[in-house]
C-alpha cells in the first residue's frame, strides 16, 4: 500500500471545502444573532472601606441603606412615576395656555369688542363737555365720569364676551371638540377665564389710556383757555395711524381687522403717552409725570371689579345664553355696589341689638357674605373728597377680588361638570 503525502499541495477540491466552512451560516456571527443572544448583567462587586462613622452608625442603627439594595424593578418604577408626574404637569399648563391663547384671540376678534372700544373712546371725549356743566370742580367730575364710563364698558364687554367664548360653543357643539381630546373640563374654564380677562385687560388699558389723556387736557372753564395741543395730537394720532395701517392690510392682505388694530393701538397709545408725561402743553420738557397716585389706583380697583364680573359672566354662561348672562351681571353689579347699605346695614342692626336676631337679619347677614361687596372697589368719592389710597387697602383689596374670582370658578366648574354637551 502506497503511503499518503502529507508535503502535496491543496487541490482545487480542498480550498472548496474550506470556502464552504467559512460560509457556513453556523459559524458566521450576524447581527441579528447577537441580538437575540439574552445578556446578562455584570454583578461589579466594589470593595467597600469601612471607617469609624458608619461603623458606629451600623453598629447602632443597623445596616445603612443603599440604593443598591432597592430591586431595580423598584427603582424604574420610582422613576418612571416621577417622569408621569412631571409630564403631565408641563402637558396641563400646555393645554392651559393654548385654550387661554385661544380664547384671547377669540375674544378680540368678536365685533362687539371693537365696537366697544370706540363707543368707550367716543364717550371719554364726550366726557369732557358733560363735566362741564358742574357747580363744583369741573376735573373731579371729570375723573368720576371716566372711572364710570370704565366700569360700563368693561361689565357690557365681559357679559358679551362671555357669553361669546363659552355659551356660543356649548350651543354649537364646538366645545365637544375641545373635550374630546384629554381635557379636562376645570383646565377649560380656567383658561377660558384666563384669555378673557387677558383680552377684556387689554380694552381696559387702551380706555384707562384715552381716559388720561382726557384728564391731562383737563375740562375748559372759560372759552379763552387754551388747547392742551399735546395732548389731543399724541392721543389721536396713534388712533388714525393703527386704523390706517389695518384698513390697508385688510383690503390688500385680508388682516382680522378688530385683531390687528388693537395689536397696534396697544403700543401706539403707549407711546402717545409717554410722549405726553415728559412734554408739558407748552411743549416744553418736563419730569415724566404718569398721573395721580390715587386715580391710577381708583382705575386698578374697577379692573378688579370687572374681573368679578368677568368671572360671574363665564360662570352664568356655563348653563345660560346672552340674554340671561348680561341680565345676571347687571344684577350682581347693582347689589353689589349697594351692598352696604342694602344687607350690611340690617345685619349690623340685628347684631347690635341684644335680643335674637330676626329672620331678615339672618338672611342679610348670608346676602352680605355670598353677593360680591363691589363697594370696596368703588373708590371715586374717596377721590372727590382728596383722600388717599394707603397699600394696606390696595393689598386687602387684591386678596378680596382674588379669593372671590376663585370661589365662582369653582361654583362654574361644578355647574359645567353637570352640564351635557353633546
Amino acid at each position: 500500500m502506497a503511503k499518503l503525502n502529507c508535503s502535496t499541495k491543496p487541490t482545487m477540491l480542498t480550498f472548496r471545502a474550506r470556502a464552504s466552512a467559512v460560509t457556513s451560516p453556523t459559524l458566521i456571527r450576524t447581527p441579528s444573532s447577537e441580538t437575540q443572544r439574552p445578556r446578562t448583567r455584570r454583578s461589579r462587586i466594589r470593595p467597600q472601606i469601612p471607617s469609624d462613622n458608619s461603623t458606629a452608625s451600623r453598629n447602632e442603627h443597623g445596616p445603612a441603606p443603599d440604593d443598591r439594595d432597592c430591586p431595580p424593578e423598584r427603582q424604574n418604577r420610582e422613576h418612571l412615576t416621577a417622569d408621569t408626574r412631571i409630564y403631565g404637569q408641563v402637558a396641563m399648563f400646555t393645554k392651559l395656555s393654548a385654550i387661554a391663547m385661544n380664547t384671547f384671540l377669540e375674544t378680540i376678534r368678536q365685533p362687539i369688542y371693537g365696537i366697544m372700544l370706540i363707543v368707550t373712546c367716543i364717550m371719554m371725549l364726550l366726557n369732557v363737555s358733560l363735566a362741564a356743566y358742574t357747580l363744583s370742580d369741573d376735573n373731579i367730575f371729570l375723573r368720576s365720569l371716566g372711572l364710570s364710563t370704565l366700569l360700563l364698558s368693561g361689565l357690557f364687554l365681559a357679559s358679551f364676551s362671555a357669553a361669546g367664548v363659552l355659551s356660543r360653543e356649548i350651543e354649537n357643539k364646538t366645545v365637544m371638540t375641545i373635550l374630546s381630546k384629554p381635557v379636562s373640563r376645570p383646565v377649560l374654564i380656567a383658561g377660558k377665564f384666563i384669555g378673557l380677562i387677558s383680552a377684556l385687560t387689554t380694552a381696559f388699558y387702551i380706555c384707562t389710556l384715552g381716559m388720561l389723556f382726557v384728564v391731562r387736557h383737563k375740562v375748559m372753564m372759560n372759552t379763552t383757555d387754551p388747547y392742551d395741543l399735546p395732548a389731543i395730537i399724541f392721543g389721536f394720532a396713534p388712533i388714525f395711524l393703527a386704523l390706517g395701517i389695518t384698513a390697508y392690510g385688510n383690503f390688500m392682505y385680508g388682516w382680522q381687522f378688530s385683531s390687528t388694530s388693537v395689536f397696534l393701538l396697544t403700543p401706539l397709545m403707549t407711546l402717545g403717552y409717554f410722549m405726553v408725561m415728559i412734554i408739558d402743553p407748552e411743549w416744553q420738557l418736563q419730569v415724566p409725570y404718569l398721573g395721580e397716585a390715587n386715580l391710577i389706583g381708583a382705575i386698578i380697583l374697577v379692573l378688579l371689579m370687572v374681573w368679578i364680573i368677568s368671572a360671574v359672566a363665564l360662570t352664568v354662561s356655563c348653563k345660560m345664553g346672552q340674554v340671561a348672562t348680561l341680565t345676571i351681571c347687571v344684577i350682581v353689579l347693582m347689589i353689589g355696589l349697594t351692598s352696604d347699605y342694602l344687607f350690611g346695614q340690617q345685619h349690623l342692626e340685628g347684631i347690635g341689638l341684644l335680643e335674637q336676631p330676626s329672620l331678615l337679619a339672618k338672611l342679610a347677614w348670608i346676602a352680605y357674605r355670598v353677593i360680591p361687596n363691589l363697594g370696596v372697589f368703588w373708590v371715586a368719592d374717596a377721590i372727590a373728597l382728596g383722600k388717599n389710597l394707603g397699600p394696606a387697602y390696595m393689598f386687602s383689596a387684591f386678596g378680596y377680588a382674588a379669593l372671590y374670582i376663585v370661589a365662582i370658578l369653582m361654583v362654574g366648574v361644578a355647574v359645567f361638570q353637570k352640564r351635557e354637551v353633546g
